[in-house]
């Protein structure tokens, strides 16, 4: 499989220091100078603040990267206040807990969890392309998958694993409820009323697909549906030709086997 494509990933940043600035404003301001230090060679422009992130653009390569700061506290487990990209709140979070956690998916199926995770948000961010209203973040997809993993999915064929994933969206409608007991039982995360129920691994007390309605959940169980239908497609076709027409509905015109 090969497709190009540009892109735009998310990265957390940790904000220690008394000299900090605690107005997310001025926060973000104050980032995205230490970001031009780290990056001389940068234009300004390179490192935009936006409303809840900082926006780093490598050029030529057409990667985006926003940069969101959490603010430490002195927690032994690095935990600290994350600045919600979607509405601005303080959400306790931990990256290297957050790292344990998805390492652990790794080692279970080394190169195969990130590689699957890779062509899901790829499929993703097509999906965005064709619908600016379209809306899955690249959390949810990663959560989704380490749920599916500890239940037994083995993700070494990678179009049995698409569809597998893309097979629970369906039936599931999105409205079972994921939790994680890494760090926290089951019994003691927070009960939510949200349509999409996934427990933020590190916060008990965070619903991360909170701010998803009804409709944007069926829009991503439809192109699901849309995407399994395509792999059915694509495996069964005769002709290469074929079954590379029904892969790029699946990951945009670029793709190639």
């Amino acid at each position: 499989m090969a497709f190009q494509q540009h892109c735009k990933i998310e990265r957390a940043q940790r904000i220690t220091g008394a000299d900090a600035p605690h107005d997310v404003a001025a926060l973000l301001t104050y980032l995205a100078e230490r970001l031009r230090k780290a990056y001389p060679n940068f234009s300004p422009d390179q490192a935009k603040p936006q409303t809840y992130s900082v926006t780093v653009s490598f050029r030529g390569s057409g990667l985006d990267v926003d940069v969101v700061p959490i603010l430490y506290n002195g927690d032994p487990q690095w935990r600290g206040n994350l600045v919600s990209q979607d509405d601005g709140s303080f959400l306790e979070t931990s990256i290297p807990m957050h790292l344990e956690f998805t390492r652990k998916r790794k080692e279970a199926q080394p190169n195969h969890f990130a590689q699957v995770t890779r062509l899901i948000k790829f499929w993703s961010r097509n999906r965005k392309q064709e619908n600016d209203k379209f809306r899955f973040k690249s959390f949810m997809v990663e959560l989704i998958l380490a749920h599916l993993c500890d239940k037994g999915l083995n993700l070494s064929d990678y179009p049995e694993a698409l569809q597998h994933f893309f097979t629970y969206i369906a039936t599931s409608d999105l409205r079972k409820r994921i939790v994680f007991e890494d760090y926290y039982k089951a019994a003691e995360a927070n009960s939510f009323k949200e349509h999409v129920q996934i427990v933020d691994p590190v916060n008990a007390k965070n619903n991360v697909s909170r701010l998803y309605t009804e409709a944007q959940a069926a829009a991503i169980v439809d192109a699901a549906l849309a995407a399994g239908d395509a792999i059915d497609a694509a495996l069964a076709a005769p002709t290469k030709g074929e079954t590379v027409y029904y892969w790029q509905k699946v990951f945009g015109s670029t793709f190639q086997i």
